[in-house]
């Protein structure tokens, strides 16, 4: 994946972050009714893309956004099981940003981003401290 000119790799890690940080609005709505959540899972995937756009110059990772259940919950009728579409809604969640908060958890494919790009950033930090120590 390629940032866009002018965004740093510290900016799209706190920008992914802030993503996975948002997305439990959208898994939090279980007791407002089914409608509700799913506005919300369909709100946060339409703010999600505008973001990756602003920071990534490709769409590999805004278009895994629309894969895998995306059609299925948009197909559902607000008339569907409750039940139905809150397991959908919870397992696309956990496919795009894993489990925010629990130790050790990969973090989804926007977590596997984020954390390739925090070890591009220590190996920054690195190659940073041996230039110093070098000059």
């Amino acid at each position: 994946m390629r940032l866009r000119h002018g965004v740093t790799v510290e900016q799209a890690v706190k920008a992914l972050e802030g993503r996975i940080s948002d997305s439990q609005q959208a898994s939090a709505h279980n007791a407002s009714g089914a409608e509700v959540k799913r506005q919300a899972y369909l709100n946060w995937v339409s703010t999600t893309q505008q973001h990756l756009r602003t920071i990534f110059a490709d769409t590999e990772l805004e278009d895994s956004l629309l894969g895998r259940g995306y059609w299925h919950i948009c197909e559902l009728s607000s008339q569907s099981s409750e039940k139905l579409l809150n397991r959908l809604i919870g397992e696309e969640l956990v496919f795009q940003v894993g489990h925010p908060g629990i130790h050790g958890d990969p973090g989804g494919r926007i977590g596997e981003v984020a954390a390739g790009l925090r070890g591009l950033l220590v190996l920054q930090q690195r190659a940073v401290m041996s230039v110093g120590a070098a000059a």
